[in-house]
């Protein structure tokens, strides 16, 4: 849903759980990085979309 607030959320969409500990700077780049990709990269609910979003944010995540 692209209208969610509160933590963990970034352009209306919340970020997909940490599954274990990740740093601080990990967590903001996995949040920012998969709201922006849902918003302008790839909307809509599909399950496809959401995991592509995710794969993408968490590598970002480990490089950041």
């Amino acid at each position: 849903m692209p209208n969610r607030h509160g933590p963990g959320t970034h352009l209306g969409y919340l970020m997909p759980p940490p599954g274990h500990e990740i740093t601080a700077h990990q967590e903001h780049i996995l949040r920012i990085t998969y709201g922006e990709c849902r918003k302008h990269e790839y909307p809509g609910e599909s399950h496809e979309n959401k995991e592509r979003c995710a794969r993408i944010a968490w590598a970002a995540a480990k490089r950041g």
